[in-house]
């Protein structure tokens, strides 16, 4: 089993304080390693753009995000006072999970990717 990619202590220095960290870090750590099979070659190399700390960010991320979730999954929630009434939708996964800014952060060739304008200049 390969270390993970962020400690208990990267979870406290982020203000992240769980019992279960320990194994949720492994498993977040897992879920980057099977998005990203090349990430530890890729951290590695100084060649490549990617820093350990952005990877070890997300994984606390991932973690933190994962803590935060309600427990009973609730995925609906009206408020009413008044004449005035406020509902919601939401999704409460309680998974651990890549947002799509994580996937840009971490996937091969930086943030950028996808189409672009090229100015064209007259002479």
């Amino acid at each position: 089993m390969a270390e993970p990619l962020a400690t208990p202590a990267d979870l406290e220095e982020h203000g992240v304080d769980a019992d279960s960290g320990p194994a949720l870090l492994r498993a977040a750590s897992a879920i980057v390693r099977a998005e990203f099979p090349d990430i530890d070659t890729r951290i590695a190399n100084p060649a490549d753009p990617l820093e350990q700390d952005l990877v070890t960010f997300v994984v606390v991320s991932m973690v933190a995000r994962r803590l935060r979730s309600p427990a009973d999954e609730q995925t609906q929630s009206q408020l009413v006072a008044g004449p005035y009434t406020k509902a919601g939708t939401f999704q409460t996964t309680g998974g651990l999970f890549l947002s799509k800014r994580e996937r840009r952060w971490l996937r091969p060739g930086g943030t950028v990717r996808g189409a672009f304008s090229v100015a064209l200049i007259d002479d």
